[in-house]
């Protein structure tokens, strides 16, 4: 969709027009998912970060006002509701000790691992680094946006954006490298 026609339709529902907001609402859900799913990584919370980052377009579009890009508006929506997600829910832990189903990790240097789940480890790294961190690597490495983009959804300056992600990479290159050093090296 071309901007000056998203421009008309999002004129339209800030004057009421629900239909526009059809529109609108399909050609964003799956890339609004998509960016939930990535900081979010569990579908049913994803999907009402959606349902809900949607609701706040809605009764806020009439504060809009065209400086930015309507994607970043509200990209920034969908990854603040999403990070809201993540900061409400907190994970359970439970003792391993004591729990007999859980198997001893063999001492084999990770064999087991295989190429086609290097996606995986990396997802699990970048999980583990900082909410900052994640959230830049996805943004940039998942969803494909440029660092003036992010710099925006994130409110931050351009070159901040820059060394924010520079330091991601290496935390999760030395992550890596530290987490499965012979595996990564085979891969490489």
């Amino acid at each position: 969709m071309q901007m000056d026609e998203e421009n008309k339709l999002i004129r339209k529902i800030q004057n009421g027009d629900l239909n526009s907001l059809r529109v609108i609402i399909d050609n964003y859900k799956r890339m609004a998912m998509s960016i939930a799913m990535k900081i979010i990584n569990h579908r049913e919370d994803a999907e009402d970060a959606v349902q809900e980052s949607f609701i706040l377009v809605y009764r806020n579009i009439g504060k809009f006002n065209f400086s930015t890009k309507f994607s970043t508006w509200f990209y920034k929506i969908v990854l603040n509701q999403s990070l809201s997600v993540v900061r409400k829910s907190k994970p359970e832990f439970t003792a391993i000790d004591d729990d007999e189903t859980i198997e001893e990790i063999p001492d084999s240097n990770f064999d087991f691992l295989e190429k086609e789940n290097l996606e995986d480890i990396i997802s699990l790294m970048i999980n583990s680094l900082s909410e900052l961190d994640a959230v830049i690597l996805k943004l940039y490495y998942y969803e494909n946006m440029g660092l003036d983009e992010i710099a925006n959804i994130m409110e931050i300056k351009y070159s901040n954006a820059k060394v924010i992600l520079h330091r991601a990479r290496l935390k999760l290159k030395s992550g890596l490298l530290k987490k499965y050093s012979n595996e990564v090296m085979d891969w490489l």
